[in-house]
């Protein structure tokens, strides 16, 4: 039956003081105010959109696309509001009516504004969205994460503010598993360019213009368009002008079907004006080009005089000739002194303009992309040009097509230019006026114009196809869009379209990033992705910092939402779980063991237990059946923290009750705190055979699970002397040694470890007794598809203890500890990632790094303990640890002090 023991209450004091300096930072606070306030936001948010889509049910969509871009918001759909309104999507009164029954069930709803404009129709892409709410982020506005985390500059999250490219998340400062060295936030860069650095003066002549579209700061990033073609289609070139020898690749007059300086000349100057503004040279005088560092091809299309003379039957061999070229961009400061509204159908411009129309077609097909100045007849005319508008009746060409209209120094629309019209969704604006730039007499001119405007759009493209080469063409035109500044209305309107270029805003990710996976076939190399914000490879106290420092430097390709390459630093994405000696984990570890309760069932059977009071749940520590089924033999059958419970191996009552005294156990089987297992033992001539199997019982999000088949044989060597020796097998869960990965870090199912171990207790006095534990093993982990671990070796570790412990009286007890934590003795890990380009794709290399720390952990711990009459228990602990986390770091000290008793 149950042992009685006296009604009695129990009053525990556990104090610990570290010299470590510790970071508290709980995140879940803040989160739940940040999301408190955003669906308060956001409900007011909505339905003020609604109200407006009611007013106005016809404009559902642009209402729905001009809210989007004006909002600092993200919003939530649930999965079956999405389907309802999915099914409604031709109806958009019906997509009104259902989001405002929803809001009026339940006020606190996160809607999406995205989905709602995909349920409608929009054309918008999801990659407009994430870019809005950059915008929004950084300007200082609230921003919900996929995930439900939130972030405001109003609220101090110290440490934990990650910020990728502008857009900022909340997340806890080393994550779930606590601090302790954990990595920190990935901060993304390009790739290093070659140093470009123009003079000042070079600058200052067109600084406002340069600046407006953020020329300046991707020359500073030394992006200038290498690698860019572009053909200009204009009067002619001075190809000897100083600021344009030795940027034409070719020159061709399509009129007269001739080649060279002669044939392209330029008898006018629009051409060579043009042509500076998009690649004059940065050689020490003069003016800098937007793009200076492309290579052009000069077509002239004009007479003698200046007009435009390029028709029916130039097109043909015209666009062949930049086809073959490999050209990107065209440039295109002319146009038709028609609009679209004077052609009376698609059918009938292509009638008239066949050859057009056919060459156009393929241009696009081989991912040119033409620019386009929208005309200098305003305000007059309110509409672009025919070619800049040509979408409209070829829906075909848009994806390649870029109207440009022209704005001033304060950004409102020229006055001689016509605005957007009808070409708003393919139209942006640029500076247009009182640009200097090369002229045809060899020197430099002022001049204005939408023709002026167009080569600064142009030479952005330029630059972004340097900075992004895995990009397509028209996906770097997406970019210019997405990135634009808005202006007038807001979203795209018919004055300004998209708004000003921004050469600077176009670098920056668009939406969240994701870690580049290559993988290699037999043939080529695939890449697959992961994102960035569940990358992580979190590294247990085993390992040091030793793979930590050995990826320090080392850059790893991530991608935007459209695939744009940037780069953070590897060693970025790792962090480290708590070090052995962490404060949280001493307290929760040192506290006052509970009672362990007794229950006779048969003469050959026992159940013992144990329990603690857990926000008023009794919860059980430890539960464990015993069975003797003959002499000599016994069974047990439970759970238990403490492992050699299982085994039947004791490492001495004199240093039980110690901090270090857990580390005596094989620590493989250590890395699940709480067990559930079945153990066997067995006497025989002096000897003890025991064969235990344990698994995880519980959970907790900061350990790897872990279970183990052992076996043991314990061998008196003389009445004072008792050593046993162990063969284990451990089976680790999606972890290795307690490191895990997660994302593209990702660990195979399970990590088989095969190790040895010897545990002894030597008497050397009545009162005196010394113990001591090693352990070595032997591991070798799967891998995991997708992942960028490519390669692990057999992986060796140890770790050993040695302590004495002397009984002082009945009540009190003295005693030493040394020991040395789980270390990882050799091994090492390959990884496939991408940290370059091979021309217009993501590279592939392999990183090798050594697993094995840099320092070694050795533990010290000088302990007390003290029971009495009136005091139940006392135990102090004073520990010292040197190179703490197998870092080399500075030593730490820790007190630890425990009271209990009872009255």
């Amino acid at each position: 039956m149950f042992r009685k023991s006296p009604l009695s209450i129990a009053l525990s004091l556990t104090l610990a003081l570290s010299t470590q300096a510790m970071l508290v930072t709980s995140t879940h606070a803040v989160e739940e105010s940040v999301e408190a306030a955003a669906a308060e936001a956001s409900d007011a948010f909505v339905r003020s959109v609604i109200a407006e889509i009611q007013a106005d049910p016809e404009q559902a969509g642009t209402i729905l696309r001009r809210s989007v871009k004006s909002s600092a918001h993200r919003y939530h759909l649930d999965p079956a509001i999405e389907a309802e309104i999915s099914q409604n999507a031709i109806d958009p009164d019906k997509v009104v009516e259902l989001v405002g029954q929803y809001l009026e069930q339940d006020s606190s709803m996160l809607i999406s504004l995205y989905q709602l404009i995909e349920a409608v129709g929009s054309h918008q892409s999801q990659i407009r969205v994430e870019m809005f709410v950059r915008e929004s982020v950084t300007s200082g506005e609230l921003y919900i994460s996929e995930d439900k985390v939130a972030y405001s500059p109003n609220l101090d999250l110290g440490n934990s503010k990650l910020v990728l490219g502008g857009l900022a998340v909340a997340a806890a400062a080393g994550g779930g598993g606590g601090g302790g060295g954990g990595g920190s936030a990935p901060v993304w860069a390009p790739l290093p360019a070659s140093p470009f650095s123009p003079t000042a003066a070079e600058y200052s002549a067109n600084s406002t213009t340069h600046t407006m579209v953020g020329v300046k700061a991707a020359h500073d990033r030394g992006y200038t368009g290498v690698g860019a073609t572009i053909a200009v289609l204009d009067s002619g070139f001075l190809s000897t002008h100083e600021e344009l020898s030795g940027q034409f690749d070719d020159l061709y007059n399509p009129i007269t079907n001739r080649s060279g300086v002669d044939a392209a000349s330029d008898p006018h100057g629009h051409g060579t004006h043009v042509a500076g503004i998009i690649a004059a040279k940065g050689n020490g005088t003069g003016i800098v080009g937007v793009a200076p560092g492309a290579h052009l091809i000069g077509i002239r299309i004009s007479d003698a005089s200046g007009s435009v003379v390029f028709g029916e039957s130039h097109w043909g061999r015209t666009v062949d000739r930049l086809i073959a070229r490999g050209t990107d961009f065209v440039n295109n400061s002319w146009g038709a002194t028609i609009t679209v509204a004077d052609v009376p159908s698609a059918a009938a411009y292509e009638s008239a303009f066949p050859n057009e129309i056919s060459a156009l077609r393929r241009a696009v097909a081989a991912d040119q992309v033409w620019v386009w100045a929208t005309g200098n007849d305003g305000p007059t005319v309110t509409q672009p040009s025919v070619n800049a508008a040509l979408p409209e009746l070829f829906p075909e060409l848009e994806q390649h097509w870029v109207a440009v209209t022209s704005v001033d120094a304060v950004e409102n629309l020229s006055s001689f230019a016509q605005p957007c019209g009808n070409a708003a969704n393919w139209c942006v604006a640029a500076p247009g006026e009182n640009v200097l730039s090369s002229y045809r007499n060899g020197g430099y001119i002022t001049d204005s114009g939408t023709s002026m405007a167009t080569p600064y759009v142009t030479g952005v493209l330029a630059l972004l196809k340097q900075r992004f080469p895995t990009l397509s063409n028209d996906q770097i035109v997406d970019r210019l869009f997405l990135t634009a500044k808005d202006l007038g209305a807001a979203g795209v309107d018919s004055v300004y379209g998209h708004g000003l270029v921004d050469a600077d805003k176009a670098t920056d990710p668009l939406g969240p990033l994701s870690v580049v996976v290559p993988v290699t076939s037999s043939s080529s190399v695939t890449l697959t992705s992961a994102p960035l914000s569940t990358s992580l490879l979190t590294l247990s106290s085993a390992f040091g910092d030793g793979l930590k420092q050995a990826l320090q430097g080392q850059s790893l390709a991530v991608a935007d939402t459209q695939g744009a390459g940037f780069f953070v630093d590897l060693a970025s994405l790792t962090r480290s779980l708590k070090p052995s000696l962490d404060l949280s984990t001493a307290l929760d570890r040192y506290r006052s063991t509970p009672e362990l309760q007794q229950a006779q069932l048969t003469p050959d059977s026992r159940l013992s237990f144990s329990t603690r009071n857990d926000a008023g749940t009794i919860k059980f520590d430890q539960l464990m059946y015993r069975y003797r089924p003959s002499a000599g033999s016994q069974l047990r059958l439970g759970f238990s923290d403490e492992l050699q419970q299982f085994v039947g191996l004791n490492y001495g009552s004199s240093i039980s009750g110690s901090y270090l005294g857990a580390n005596f156990s094989a620590p493989y089987t250590g890395l699940s705190q709480s067990k559930m297992g079945l153990g066997y033992s067995l006497s025989l001539q002096g000897m003890e055979l025991a064969f235990s199997a344990v698994v995880p019982h519980g959970s907790n999000d900061e350990e790897t699970r872990a279970s183990a088949l052992i076996g043991s044989v314990s061998i008196p060597l003389g009445e004072q002397l008792q050593t046993s020796f162990q063969v284990g097998y451990a089976l680790e869960e999606n972890a290795l040694l307690g490191a895990s990965g997660e994302g593209a870090f990702a660990f195979g199912e399970s990590t088989p470890t095969l190790y040895v171990g010897a545990q002894t207790r030597w008497q050397l006095a009545p009162d005196t007794e010394l113990a001591g534990s090693v352990y070595l093993g032997r591991s070798r982990p799967e891998l995991a598809q997708g992942s960028l671990i490519s390669q692990v070796s057999a992986v060796t570790s140890s770790s050993f203890s040695l302590g004495l412990g002397h009984q002082l009286d009945d009540g009190r007890r003295l005693g030493f500890i040394a020991s040395q934590p789980l270390r990882v003795e050799g091994g090492s890990m390959s990884m496939s990632i991408s940290d370059g380009y091979a021309g217009s794709r993501f590279n592939r290399v392999n990183v090798d790094a050594d697993l094995s720390p840099n320092a070694r952990e050795i533990d010290l711990e000088l302990f007390y303990q003290f029971k009495g009459k009136r005091l139940d228990n006392l135990r102090a602990s004073l520990i010292h640890q040197i190179n703490p986390g197998h870092q080399r770091v500075a030593s730490d000290n820790l007190l630890l002090l425990t009271l209990d008793n009872r009255f």
